[in-house]
């Protein structure tokens, strides 16, 4: 199943690029893909098959997926600096929290607004509104990208400002 949603992830790419309403199927492919990666880890669990390896292999293909999520929007047309910055911040968020858990943190304590569910609504929007208003590509992704970029920065803040109080 981890595989299945990082190989729907990357179609949502070549649906995005269609152009014309094909957006609207990319959207469908990254909600299927955000299935799948639910269902992997419901599964492992239901079966007893939780592993180590699985967690570390489940938590890259969410970074692939949402990567190629950004993909989308930077061939629908948003700016390629917007797409980078919430790459950035995306990528600075997780390693942060990483690495708090590998300097024996537990449990973080928070969920910011910039978390996996977050991630995925601005996919659907960006290729969801692509799809339903061609003639306003321009303005879909710009907005959207603003909106990525506010809270991947919000999301980083709210995490390093917890982890500050809980690391000292």
């Amino acid at each position: 199943m981890t595989s299945v949603g990082v190989a729907l992830a990357v179609s949502a790419i070549a649906a995005s690029a269609a152009g014309s309403r094909w957006p609207l199927l990319a959207g469908f492919i990254i909600l299927l893909s955000a299935v799948a990666d639910g269902v992997d880890g419901a599964v492992a669990v239901i079966g007893q098959s939780e592993s180590r390896w699985g967690y570390v292999l489940d938590t890259v293909a969410d970074r692939c997926s949402e990567l190629c999520f950004l993909g989308c929007a930077y061939v629908l047309g948003a700016p390629p600096a917007f797409v980078v910055a919430i790459a950035a911040l995306t990528l600075l968020q997780e390693s942060a929290r990483a690495r708090a858990a590998a300097a024996g943190l537990d449990e973080i304590g928070i969920l910011t607004v910039w978390e996996r569910p977050s991630r995925v609504i601005v996919a659907l929007v960006v290729t969801i509104g692509c799809g339903l208003a061609p003639g306003a590509t321009v303005l879909v992704t710009l907005m959207s990208s603003v909106v990525g970029v506010g809270l991947a920065l919000i999301g980083f803040v709210q995490l390093m400002v917890v982890l500050r109080r809980r690391l000292r």
